[in-house]
């Protein structure tokens, strides 16, 4: 028996798996594209964003230093927000435009950072988004926060730099020094780093004394307070100094080429950029005008007997421009002995405000020993703190010297039996401006 067997395959059956493949896939495709535009909603909108949050940040920072110049010109509260808000508007957000709101405060905390002399400033920013809108996020809210303020200066008023070398801070031949309101810190690792010797020689004073190798007290010297060895070195309390930079040589010298200034008469100089330095003969008065010099390619030479006076000064000693010398022309702080008065005072305004003698951490030929001199006589009176953090400093006096400031040198040698040297400390405008950040995207 012959039994025929077919099988019949229906087209409309057929069509219809087909299709549902087909939906299947578009399903798969939609999915599929939903998550690759959320991808790029992160990308595109992520790159915006972050791009928004830096100008935010450089925002507050602004604002937070602008506060923090008002406050280290004891300026009202008021003025110390307004002129956050104002620079913060130079920097593109403004309160209540465009959905920004920069908010200046005191910071409640402040004594975690230090002190009290603090200035917050937030800026909060709406960013509309482009992409996200996908994911329904149609905006997103970038913060930005800087805490400027006054970091308080310095406990040490007396500071020696070098790391390695011996008698890096010495008082010797009979000399007095006194600081009594303020420590000293000494950075070398040597065993002799901290010297005090010699009949009559003597350190007065409560303060600390921290060093971070050994000291030596030896032959009749005196000391007020025990010098603690085996301290880690401090940072430099004045590295937050930049040197400002100069201009063209001040007329009418710039017409005469590179000079040393040497007044031949009773005189009164003026603030500006002096090519060649200035150098002062004997026997002679000299009043400095309120402002700053720059001593390029020279220094300061003091003849002997000659009185300077000058308030709200402030000396730079750089290397003599590169045209010029360079580092070949440059000329160190030499106060020579006897100059009969001296009575300077500090800027108490701009960028190195507190500051009398500044040098440029890059001015003379790298590899060279410089030494300062202060060798004045009766009745000097510095009034600003001296600064040399790649040279040395020696301090001799036919009586007494008195720095209202503080000193910062790589090192420091008081000398001589008729010198009475006393140092107040690191007051006035050398605090710095602190900047606290942080910025968030939510």
């Amino acid at each position: 028996m012959q039994t025929n067997c077919s099988l019949t395959i229906s087209k409309r059956g057929r069509g219809r798996l087909v299709t549902e493949r087909r939906g299947a896939m578009l399903a798969l495709v939609a999915v599929t594209l939903v998550g690759l535009l959320a991808l790029l909603a992160l990308v595109i909108d992520g790159g915006v964003l972050q791009r928004q949050r830096r100008l935010a940040q450089n925002a507050a920072d602004a604002g937070a230093i602008g506060g923090a110049q008002e406050i280290l010109r004891n300026q009202s509260q008021d003025t110390v927000y307004a002129s956050a808000r104002n620079e913060a508007t130079r920097n593109g957000f403004t309160n209540g435009v465009n959905g920004v709101s920069v908010v200046a405060d005191t910071l409640a905390t402040a004594q975690t950072f230090g002190g009290a002399k603090y200035v917050r400033v937030s800026v909060n920013d709406t960013v509309p988004t482009l992409f996200a809108l996908v994911i329904g996020r149609s905006s997103v809210v970038v913060h930005a926060q800087a805490i400027g303020g006054i970091v308080p200066p310095s406990a040490s008023c007396l500071v020696a730099l070098d790391p390695t070398a011996s008698q890096t801070f010495q008082v010797q031949s009979g000399a007095e020094l006194t600081a009594s309101s303020c420590g000293i810190s000494v950075n070398s690792n040597n065993a002799d780093a901290f010297d005090l010797r010699g009949t009559g020689t003597a350190l007065d004073g409560g303060g600390p004394i921290s060093v971070r190798g050994g000291a030596v007290v030896t032959n009749g010297a005196t000391i007020g307070s025990t010098p603690q060895t085996g301290v880690a070195a401090i940072a430099d309390p004045m590295a937050y100094l930049s040197t400002p930079a100069p201009g063209p040589c001040s007329p009418p010298y710039s017409t005469v080429g590179y000079k040393v200034i040497q007044p031949s008469k009773d005189t009164t100089l003026q603030p500006g950029v002096y090519c060649g330095g200035i150098k002062v003969g004997t026997v002679i008065n000299v009043t400095f005008a309120p402002g700053m010099y720059w001593l390029m390619g020279g220094g300061f030479d003091i003849g002997s007997a000659a009185h300077l006076t000058g308030a709200g000064v402030t000396f730079v000693n750089m290397n003599a421009p590169a045209t010029d010398g360079g580092a070949n022309k440059f000329g160190i702080f030499n106060l020579q002995n006897n100059s009969t008065v001296v009575n300077l005072s500090s800027m108490t305004t701009g960028p190195l405000a507190g500051i009398l003698f500044y040098q440029d951490p890059a001015a003379g030929i790298a590899g060279h020993t410089y030494v300062n001199m202060v060798k004045s006589g009766v009745g000097t009176t510095l009034s600003g703190s001296l600064y040399f953090p790649t040279q040395d400093l020696t301090v001799e006096s036919g009586g007494g010297i008195t720095i209202n400031g503080g000193i910062v040198a790589q090192q420091i040698l008081v000398q001589n039996n008729n010198t009475h040297l006393t140092v107040t400390g690191l007051a006035g405008g050398t605090g710095y401006f602190g900047l606290k950040r942080a910025s968030i995207v939510e």
